[in-house]
């Protein structure tokens, strides 16, 4: 009996000791004293940014408030293409113009067919980059129907300054209201305005949501026209009357956002008018 104890203490001490120098490696590395968890216990930086990150799909889910996409049927598209064809097979000055390396493009048709087509899309891929959507409206987004032509008028009352999407404008470029067009007859399919009738009702906002100091999630309105009859803003209602941009020194650059809504009907917005003093809290 006392031989056996004698050889399980002989086995139990080189692992007790094997044990105990382990334990010390695993809590003392390079002279620093290992804090928390050990290392394949504690989760992982990428592990913990995720469970950070972590967001409800169903509150992270984008909602489209805008139009439709209504696209024309497939057989109207491949007619006005094989019509299209045709049309320039059956014309001999193109081909020599090719071949003489003379051929002209009209860049307006080439908009227009682009505004018809992918444009809007394009558009609003470039509103998501610049976190048009989700620093105005959240979680929700749209597909710009309607194309918006901007310019600002110089003092002598040329536009030169137009606003493309997201190109640069001074503040001393931005002096009074912009002109601003549109068609009001947009069908909203993607095809030819149409004519329709009655009249239709729009409402121009333009916005910052860089200008608002105290609170990050507010904007700073510059604009606002409502009631704007069949297309014509020059005889909107001025809810808000036109303010130059003032972005301070030292603030970068400032997104200035027109945002154009299709109104049902006539609103009244009495409520919401500022005057031309009252700018305190726009």
């Amino acid at each position: 009996m006392a031989s056996r104890i004698g050889v399980q203490s002989l086995l139990s001490g080189p692992q007790l000791l094997a044990t105990s120098l382990a334990t010390t490696r695993l809590q003392v590395r390079h002279g620093h004293r290992l804090r928390g968890k050990a290392p394949g216990v504690a989760k992982t930086l990428e592990q913990r940014l995720a469970e950070e990150r972590a967001v409800d799909p169903e509150v992270a889910r984008k909602v489209n408030i805008g139009y439709p996409h209504l696209k024309p049927a497939r057989s109207a598209q491949l007619k006005e293409r094989l019509d299209h064809l045709k049309a320039q097979r059956s014309n001999p000055e193109l081909e020599k113009l090719a071949r003489a390396k003379t051929l002209t493009v009209d860049p307006e048709l080439v908009r227009r067919d682009w505004l018809k087509t992918s444009g809007p899309f394009h558009v609003q891929r470039l509103a998501e980059h610049y976190g048009v959507f989700e620093h105005l409206f959240g979680a929700a987004y749209f597909v710009p129907r309607v194309n918006l032509k901007v310019a600002f008028p110089t003092n002598g009352g040329e536009l030169a300054s137009p606003v493309y999407y997201g190109n640069v404008i001074k503040p001393s470029e931005a002096t009074s209201e912009p002109d601003v067009q549109f068609d009001p007859n947009f069908d909203f399919k993607g095809s030819e305005s149409k004519q329709v009738g009655g009249d239709s009702w729009w409402t121009l906002v333009l916005t910052n949501p860089d200008g608002h100091f105290t609170e990050s999630d507010k904007e700073y309105c510059h604009w606002f026209v409502a009631n704007i009859p069949n297309g014509d803003v020059a005889k909107g209602e001025r809810i808000v009357p036109y303010l130059q941009p003032i972005p301070p020194k030292g603030t970068g650059f400032h997104r200035h956002v027109f945002v154009l809504y299709k109104q049902e009907k006539k609103l009244d917005f009495g409520e919401y008018a500022v005057g031309e003093q009252d700018r305190t809290d726009l």
